[in-house]
């Protein structure tokens, strides 16, 4: 029998966490047919062997997909998991995350039914510890917790993933966001061709886990501002070759103000050489998404901020201690 709802989970090096995430997903309470595929990325802490515990205890509700090698999380989410999901909705989990309202997906899937121009719902999340201690209540600003239209949500509207429910209408996926650092923001611009995302305030926050073994809860900001740029390069080139020229615009003048701000950090913090590879980067980029004449005025757009920014340096007082 073909489930309703497929919930995707990748996990590598969770042990301390899966059990308690994959209990959150087989606790919820449907009138519907759940189905769990997991993405077991050859861990090495015996995550493997916890998800055999559970799957043991729950026999025939959990799919394990077990690699011989370790694939990468994209690879592993996009290449393994999303074809294996069967359902008409797919749920997305990550193995050290929980999810913390057990009429969640009933919530979901009754409004995507109801609303067949929808193809995204999500929530709000809190932020917890190792421990499972609360460390931040809220994952959204308030401003963010609100309905996306379809044109909002391809432009990088704020969804959290560990919350999303979702159409099963991407069946395949496009070779630039294997290159692509934030996969889940790739994903929003591909669903976004389906309708727009609805916001559920009557769902309890899910719980994200900040831990030192995250992949981005303790990434430096300057990193992931980089590794966006990666993102939003990749996305510039798929939508050119979709057709979606609007949007594919958005990401080119996004992404010049990305690297402004890089530029700007760069020489905030006395990271000259840094700031200086910035500025050529931005210039390149502007040669090759806008125009040769553009590049001259970013140029001197840069110019004047590191002017300003030198006086504000040298009007600032030193403190002698």
């Amino acid at each position: 029998m073909k489930p309703t709802v497929s919930v995707g989970i990748i996990t590598y090096n969770h042990a301390p966490f899966i059990r308690q995430c994959l209990l959150s997903i087989l606790e919820q309470i449907t009138q519907f047919e759940v189905e769990i595929v997991v993405g077991e990325d050859c861990s090495t802490d015996g995550t493997r062997e916890e998800i055999q515990r559970v799957m043991a205890e729950f026999p025939g509700r959990i799919t394990a997909l077990f690699h011989n090698q370790n694939l990468g999380a994209l690879h592993n989410g996009y290449d393994c998991v999303m074809p294996a999901c069967r359902g008409e909705f797919v749920a997305l989990c990550e193995g050290d995350d929980l999810w913390n309202d057990c009429h969640k997906l009933q919530k979901q899937v009754d409004y995507l039914r109801a609303h067949p121009d929808c193809v995204l719902t999500c929530h709000d999340a809190s932020v917890v510890n190792e421990k499972g201690e609360l460390v931040v209540e809220s994952r959204l600003k308030n401003h963010e917790k609100k309905e996306l239209t379809a044109i909002e949500l391809g432009q990088g509207g704020y969804v959290l993933a560990l919350t999303m429910c979702f159409r099963n209408r991407v069946r395949s996926f496009p070779q630039e966001l294997y290159k692509s650092p934030n996969g889940d923001l790739f994903l929003c611009v591909l669903l976004s061709e389906f309708g727009y995302c609805h916001y559920h305030s009557d769902i309890n926050p899910a719980k994200y886990r900040s831990h030192h073994g995250g992949v981005w809860s303790l990434r430096p900001q300057i990193e992931r501002w980089k590794n966006a740029l990666i993102t939003y390069s990749q996305l510039i080139k798929y939508l050119d070759g979709a057709g979606r020229k609007s949007l594919r615009d958005f990401y080119i003048y996004f992404s010049i103000d990305q690297q402004e701000t890089i530029f700007i950090h760069c020489l905030s913090h006395r990271k000259y050489a840094d700031g200086l590879k910035s500025f050529f980067n931005l210039i390149g980029f502007t040669m090759r998404h806008r125009s040769m004449l553009a590049a001259p005025r970013a140029a001197a757009r840069l110019i004047r901020m590191a002017g300003r920014i030198a006086i504000q340096k040298k009007m600032t007082p030193t403190h002698q201690t």
